[in-house]
């Protein structure tokens, strides 16, 4: 335990690189749920859906109100997450129609 080991400049501009990747991948897929959700609620509004039918999604919709670095909860921004909604938007767009 008492080893110390040199990090090289190489290690940590690579690591430097995946940080601001994994950031910025971050940024579009919150933008990205950000303006599913936003017409989520403008459908529930033309619906005039019940907050219970609205409550079911409600974890996912608080998100468009958190900045980007606020959102720390594990998977909230997964591909499925945000497949869901635009899953959840075609439907209702089915129904307005």
């Amino acid at each position: 335990m008492g080893e110390s080991r040199d990090v090289s400049q190489d290690t940590v501009d690579k690591l430097t690189k995946v940080i601001q990747t994994l950031k910025l991948r971050k940024q579009q897929r919150a933008s990205e749920a950000s303006r599913s959700f936003e017409t989520l609620i403008v459908q529930w509004n033309q619906l005039k859906a019940s907050i219970e039918e609205q409550q079911r999604s409600v974890g996912a919709t608080s998100l468009i109100s958190s900045s980007v670095d606020k959102v720390t909860r594990w998977g909230c921004l997964s591909p499925h997450v945000i497949e869901q909604v635009e899953n959840e938007v075609k439907m209702l767009e089915t129904w307005i129609s």
